[in-house]
């Protein structure tokens, strides 16, 4: 009975321990661009994860405030459901609608109305914030050390440069998006960035498949607006580089951590099926 007992209380830690990690909060703002001369209404916030098993979004939130702090009602986004890529690294797109027309790549999550070029902040609840321009008041996660003004053409993407400078990490936000962002050309990715596709469609996983099932690789197909010698980044390197220099670009296939809660389970329905017998013996 003891030992039943004790690898109840092991499932129970492990499930604990698994519904943690596999959840949303290891994730970043990584770039934000306000649209373009070309494209003005696109504008779009990509976040990436640092750790696997964070897809689990649904019901948070993105919130937008204008440049004295105060909530744009009419863009905050609520995160409709989970996203189905919860690999180490992967991105989620918010964006508007102009977005898949500019750049040939689908938002996972609509952003209501353009940003404002001038000032503002988004945050995915109150775990990372991005201030720019003419913004003035504290927001949470960053100093009050707003990036420079969204200028048309150019998006804001958080260097990765500390640490392991292929892969976001945690240490790469410094809270002072001053020094954290550099002036880019946009390259938005969704949640499908990464993700394999059918086994027709030849080794390169941000490749489009051309086999006719039209699954879309994540990766942005046109040119940044006003910006027609500039391809957004494929991500996909082999060597985890990218060529737009500030993002990894990569692929990675980490286990999720939701492989802990199969695991906890079989314990757990293990350990009751042995108190269960060992009950029925000593009653019988």
């Amino acid at each position: 009975m003891r030992r039943a007992l004790s690898l109840i209380a092991a499932a129970f830690v492990m499930l604990v321990s698994a519904k943690a990690s596999a959840s949303y909060h290891l994730m970043k703002v990584v770039e934000v661009f306000a649209g373009s001369t070309a494209a003005p209404n696109a504008s779009y916030v990509q976040l990436q994860m640092y750790s696997s098993g964070q897809n689990f979004v649904g019901d948070h939130i993105l919130h937008v405030y204008d440049a004295t702090g105060v909530e744009i009602a009419a863009s905050k986004v609520t995160f409709a459901g989970n996203v189905a890529n919860g690999s180490d690294q992967a991105y989620i797109l918010v964006g508007t609608s102009a977005v898949s027309t500019a750049f040939g790549v689908a938002p996972d999550f609509v952003l209501p109305a353009n940003l404002d070029q001038a000032g503002g902040a988004v945050c995915f609840e109150a775990l990372d914030c991005f201030t720019w321009g003419t913004f003035n008041v504290t927001a949470a996660d960053t100093a009050v050390a707003p990036f420079a003004a969204l200028t048309a053409n150019k998006a804001a993407r958080r260097s990765i440069a500390s640490g392991n400078p292929a892969i976001l990490e945690a240490t790469d936000d410094g809270n002072n998006c001053a020094a954290d962002f550099t002036a880019v050309d946009p390259a938005p990715k969704n949640n499908n960035t990464g993700v394999m596709p059918p086994a027709d469609a030849g080794a390169d996983s941000s490749t489009k498949s051309d086999s006719g099932t039209g699954v879309d690789s994540g990766v942005g197909t046109k040119p940044s607006p006003n910006n027609p010698t500039v391809t957004p980044d494929a991500g996909g390197t082999t060597d985890g580089a990218s060529s737009s220099g500030g993002d990894d670009g990569g692929c990675s296939f980490a286990a999720r951590s939701s492989d802990g809660w199969s695991t906890a389970l079989g314990l757990f329905v293990a350990a009751a099926i042995l108190v269960a017998s060992r009950r029925r013996r000593t009653e019988g």
